[in-house]
């Protein structure tokens, strides 16, 4: 015969291990739309720069690698966590420089599912 205490007490503590998963996945899908959101922020304020215009055309026309390169030396301490990289072009004769998108890995993926 199961002890009714024992079980009483299982259940219970199933129900909270439950309740703690459903009340955790949802903060970690709140904080991948915030870093989803901070990411679009971002794209507009660089996209919104203006660009050199009196600097060499090859120096501007690696722009798009230098932007890239400081966002990697600026989250250096998210690695392995979030990394991101943004997709750009940029127009050297116009100035232009275009944002497409960005490209995220790490562990912050799993949370956007």
């Amino acid at each position: 015969m199961p002890d009714v205490e024992l079980v009483a007490f299982e259940t219970a503590v199933e129900k909270h291990c439950a309740d703690w998963v459903l009340e955790v996945a949802k903060l970690l899908s709140d904080v991948g739309s915030a870093v989803s959101a901070r990411t679009d922020a971002l794209k507009g304020k660089i996209k919104n720069l203006k660009v050199p215009q009196k600097s060499d055309e090859k120096e501007v026309a690696w722009l798009p690698a230098r932007i890239n390169e400081i966002l990697s030396q600026e989250s250096v301490r998210l690695k392995g966590l979030v990394e991101m990289k943004l997709v750009m072009k940029m127009d050297v004769k116009a100035r232009k420089l275009t944002i497409d998108g960005s490209e995220t890995k790490g562990a912050i993926t799993a949370l956007r599912r």
